[in-house]
């Protein structure tokens, strides 16, 4: 399942193909309207045989990426999400780690 979470980016790379800027026109779908859908959904599959994609846009531009990812991961799901990087920096992705599931997220080292 994808699951385009913000129509929002931080770059206006020329390649891409997508039409999003740093402010939509749209606001963002309410994370409990998704998980509301993906409860709509649970009793028909195994959750742990799919997979759910965060895009956009730019996902690391929403606040609430952790805790929809916390809820996935409560309720079976695996998850990723589709980022340019841009936005991750070392406390995002262990934040992003813990609502994955990782009890105590590695340290991570950048190169000098």
């Amino acid at each position: 399942i994808m699951w385009e979470a913000t129509l929002r980016c931080n770059l206006a790379c020329r390649h891409c193909g997508s039409d999003c800027r740093s402010e939509a026109a749209v606001p963002d779908m309410p994370a409990a309207d998704f998980l509301r859908t993906i409860d709509t959904i649970t009793p028909h599959v195994v959750p742990n045989r799919v997979l759910i994609v965060i895009t956009g846009g730019e996902a690391l531009m929403r606040r609430d990426i952790e805790e929809v990812g916390r809820a996935l991961y409560d309720r079976g799901y695996p998850w990723g999400i589709v980022t340019n990087g841009m936005l991750l920096d070392e406390r995002r992705l262990e934040s992003l780690l813990r609502a994955y599931g990782y009890r105590q997220p590695r340290r991570f080292r950048r190169n000098s």
